[in-house]
């Protein structure tokens, strides 16, 4: 009995063509055609679409950045060189990083607020007390020195906390700390309200 051809018998294994993809597979396919999409469409629109339509504003914004890093460098230089003046007023170090960052968040604010003020049409650069920039000038150094004086207090109950020896009393803490903290203020003031009167003659946008 002659036997059959075993190709008859055996069934060919399909082939990779019509092998339906796995669904892993087919996520990954999808993501790169969103990619592709993605980046097709940044091209069409242009890098306005990435940064926003008004190259101005990125544009002061990244000049901000660049002083705001110069003056930080400064800073830091400046402090390093002051080993003398901290090794005569010992504790001085604690009130350096919370005087930073009261300045920084009350005066930070006040140019928010004279930016708010251009945007809305109600920037008036006066001396009266009874206006928007008066009114947000007295409230910002008012309240640079009553934050300088809790900063000197929870600086010197740090130090005895920690009994960090020897420090300055409480008193040479008050003064420090409400010196630094209203020379800073009035200069922080006055840089800002110099910056929103150019803004506001120039047309720039101060946020």
């Amino acid at each position: 009995m002659a036997r059959r051809p075993l190709a008859r018998w055996t069934r060919s294994a399909p082939s990779s063509a019509t092998t339906p993809p796995s669904p892993r597979r087919r996520r990954g396919a999808g993501r790169v055609r969103a990619a592709r999409t993605g980046l097709g469409a940044l091209r069409r629109l242009g890098w306005s679409a990435l940064v926003g339509g008004d190259p101005r504003a990125w544009g002061s914004a990244f000049v901000a950045l660049v002083v705001t890093g110069l003056v930080s460098l400064v800073a830091g230089v400046a402090l390093s060189a002051m080993t003398g003046t901290l090794e005569s007023l010992p504790g001085l170090l604690l009130l350096q990083p919370a005087t930073l960052a009261m300045t920084g968040n009350i005066y930070g604010a006040f140019g928010s607020r004279l930016g708010t003020s251009l945007h809305t049409g109600t920037f008036r650069l006066t001396t009266r007390l009874d206006s928007v920039v008066g009114q947000n000038t007295l409230a910002s150094l008012v309240l640079g020195v009553v934050v300088s004086v809790a900063t000197a207090v929870a600086a010197k109950g740090v130090a005895v906390a920690f009994d960090v020896t020897p420090t300055m009393s409480l008193a040479d803490f008050v003064v420090v700390s409400t010196v630094a903290g209203t020379f800073a203020g009035l200069v922080l003031v006055a840089i800002a309200l110099a910056l929103a009167a150019l803004a506001a003659r120039r047309g720039w946008d101060l946020d």
